[in-house]
């Protein structure tokens, strides 16, 4: 073993002494080989498992807008501590999290084959003054992870004007305030190419429908896929 590697793996094990990471669901220390989430809690996830990744749910909240296939993570409970897991990935600075999130949704579904056939990722962008607040785009750092695994380019291909938040609206409020919210970037042609367009979470569908309608609009050839962390159920 190279000596630089001793080092790593030591300064490693020193810090988990002094700072040990522990499980973003049950407190407990992580041991080696588990990365945010202990294997206990990572195996209660509520898991989002369709049958069929071409006719799922989040396909019928989208209605009608052609999305190829489309997938989840695990079903986002409100006020339970998965749900605080993509809460904490964006609003309490955690790029890390969201990150580690993505690499997970990836590693479950790569041998599903779900990525097979896409060229390239996207994500629903925030507006600039938002993403300045924030510090990052929490999507952005899933699809970063959901590269680490799949292997797949990001590609920078929608804008956002500023726009309210959409949690206290309305379903069909967040319809109406997202169709003119989201439009596709001029500068780059994914015209043929398959596309997979990355969130957070998936509640009414109105984010990801707007989106993905903007960029069939510009790349009328283009086909769409869906990819998410969480999958809200109704109240």
């Amino acid at each position: 073993m190279a000596v630089a590697e001793v080092i790593h793996r030591c300064r490693r094990a020193l810090m988990g002494m002094l700072y040990p990471e522990v499980c973003e669901v049950c407190g407990r220390a992580l041991v080696e080989g588990e990365e945010m989430l202990c294997l206990d809690c990572l195996a209660g996830m509520p898991l989002y498992s369709p049958a069929d990744f071409s006719d799922t749910e989040i396909h019928r909240r989208l209605m009608r807008t052609p999305i190829v296939r489309a997938a989840s993570l695990y079903y986002y409970y409100k006020d339970t501590p998965y749900a605080m897991l993509i809460q904490k990935a964006k609003y309490a600075s955690r790029p890390k999290l969201a990150r580690s999130l993505g690499r997970i949704v990836a590693e479950r579904l790569k041998p599903k084959s779900f990525f097979d056939g896409i060229d390239a990722v996207t994500v629903v962008p925030l507006h600039k003054s938002k993403e300045r607040r924030r510090g990052y785009n929490q999507s952005l750092m899933i699809a970063r992870g959901v590269a680490d695994v799949a292997g797949m380019p990001i590609v920078d291909l929608l804008d956002c004007s500023r726009h309210g938040t959409q949690t206290a609206r309305t379903v069909w409020q967040r319809w109406a305030n997202a169709e003119s919210t989201y439009t596709a970037t001029p500068d780059t042609d994914v015209s043929g190419l398959h596309i997979l367009l990355i969130d957070d979470v998936i509640t009414s569908g109105a984010t990801l429908s707007a989106c993905a309608s903007a960029l069939l609009s510009a790349h009328p050839s283009a086909r769409i896929s869906i990819l998410t962390i969480g999958v809200a159920t109704p109240k």
